[in-house]
């Protein structure tokens, strides 16, 4: 063992933190909003050190110094960052902890509360060995459970789900050779479009049209109820066209864009963000336009996909080969890290997680701030 990493375990064991984690939990969960210069100082004093992780005409962050805690009998460190707004407005917040607890510290007289001036004391205690051991330290001190990093969706999905590596050659092959043939299409019907939509439910959800055909007492069911079964229901006026044959009330429809604001295209509805949408041709594309926002429905959108290229639909479609890594489960998932959209892995360092996920992650570099030059620190 090197004497850095005997200096670091040496550190860990002789390192006592003043607060423990449970405490800190109970005073930054709440939000803060004090009006206090010296609580202000405190944070100016604190940055003065260290270089800004990010700075604009708007702000300047430092994301993040490392506050050391007791947990279970161990010390362990948290996040804490520091923004400063152009308004002279700082905000300390603790993202490990709450998304929106922390403090807003503005001008005032207001005294720093003992709690907050005991975690900069701790901050300002733990900044120069953060400085001499960098990363080295925060591996041994830094818990996986508040790391970001990535994974490949085939380590944490059910490989059974998942497209052969074949499949997926033979999709993308087929896609390409279709493309070949330059199919277009000038003008459609209402009718033409909604048997276009019929290709790509039947293809996708043929279990759940046959629950719908049982619920319903029928043995066939038309494009327009499949359409109203799974489609976004604003369909701008779509359904209301008179001749649903007729090429040109709904090319004169498409047109005109009275539908704007509605989604009518939009043939599978999702909840959060726009599912599968089968737009039409117009005057500047001559095919349909095949896509796919919401991950949930890749799966189905390549099985529609086949199905358009099978029937010789003019048809175009957007990332394919990142839409079949996906199905593969050769892309990427988030690990830890917050996101609206994207599949997210909370990993919480569990046994079974260690087992099961820990070799196959690629976590991010730990965030570490620059300490100011000599020449900064005199200027």
């Amino acid at each position: 063992m090197s004497s850095h990493q005997e200096k670091i375990n040496a550190l860990r064991q002789t390192f006592s933190p003043k607060i423990k984690f449970g405490d800190l939990k109970k005073i930054v969960t709440n939000h803060l909003e004090i009006e206090s210069d010296a609580f202000y100082e405190l944070t100016e004093a604190l940055t003065s050190g260290q270089n800004p992780s990010f700075k604009d005409d708007y702000e300047s962050k430092w994301a993040c110094y490392y506050l050391p805690v007791e947990d279970d009998g161990e010390c362990i460190c948290t996040a804490v960052s520091i923004f400063l707004s152009y308004k002279k407005i700082c905000y300390v917040t603790f993202d490990n902890i709450s998304r929106y607890g922390g403090a807003a510290v503005d001008k005032g007289a207001d005294e720093v509360p003992e709690d907050y001036a005991l975690i900069f004391d701790e901050i300002s205690r733990f900044v120069p060995f953060v400085n001499e051991y960098g990363d080295a330290l925060l591996q041994k001190l830094y818990p996986y459970r508040w790391r970001m990093g990535r994974v490949r969706r085939k380590f944490v999905c059910d490989t059974s789900r998942l497209m052969s590596e074949e499949a997926g050659e033979r999709l993308v092959s087929a896609y390409e050779k279709h493309l070949e043939k330059n199919l277009s299409v000038s003008e459609i019907s209402l009718n033409d479009y909604l048997k276009t939509a019929e290709f790509c439910y039947r293809a996708a959800f043929p279990e759940d049209i046959s629950r719908l055909l049982q619920q319903m007492r029928v043995t066939e069911v038309s494009a327009e109820r499949l359409h109203k079964q799974w489609a976004d229901g604003r369909h701008g006026g779509m359904l209301f066209l008179k001749d649903p044959d007729s090429k040109k009330e709904y090319m004169d429809w498409l047109l005109s864009r009275e539908w704007e604001g509605a989604h009518p295209f939009e043939i599978v509805y999702s909840g959060n963000v726009h599912g599968i949408s089968l737009d039409p041709p117009n005057k500047e594309e001559s095919q349909y336009r095949l896509s796919v926002i919401d991950p949930f429905y890749n799966d189905d959108f390549l099985k529609m996909v086949a199905a358009l290229i099978e029937k010789e639909v003019p048809f175009r479609t957007f990332s394919l080969q990142n839409i079949v890594e996906y199905c593969r489960g050769e892309s990427y998932m988030n690990v830890n890290r917050p996101s609206m959209r994207d599949e997210i892995l909370s990993y919480r360092h569990s046994e079974e997680e260690e087992e099961k996920y820990f070799s196959h992650i690629e976590w991010d570099k730990i965030q570490l701030l620059e300490p100011c030059s000599p020449s900064q620190d005199e200027a």
